[in-house]
């Protein structure tokens, strides 16, 4: 769009930000992946609650991992979504030369 002559560049900015919160997100998500597959390791009645206590941090993080999705969607919605509206009502600047006529 911006060879186009769109200003892309509000737009830009906001799409760093957007994709830095989407790792944050994906980072998150593995983090709650790996302490539930920590989980496993433990009997559940018998480990002396070392099952439910990692159950227990895992439910935290999936929350956290919830709350990165909802982060993420609203972002979208609200800077991302609105910066592409904008887009369609510029007019792009035109850098073409003049044309000569023979």
């Amino acid at each position: 769009m911006s060879a186009k002559g769109y200003d892309t560049s509000k737009l830009s900015a906001d799409l760093q930000t957007w994709d830095q919160m989407v790792q944050k997100a994906a980072a998150d998500y593995a983090t709650y992946v790996s302490l539930l597959q920590s989980a496993e390791q433990f009997t559940p009645y018998e480990s002396g609650g070392q099952f439910w206590n990692a159950i227990n941090q895992a439910r935290a993080q999936l929350r956290v991992v919830r709350q990165d999705s909802l982060d993420v969607r609203s972002e979208y919605q609200t800077v991302i979504r609105p910066d592409i509206a904008a887009l369609a009502s510029q007019t792009p600047k035109t850098t073409t030369a003049p044309a000569t006529t023979p």
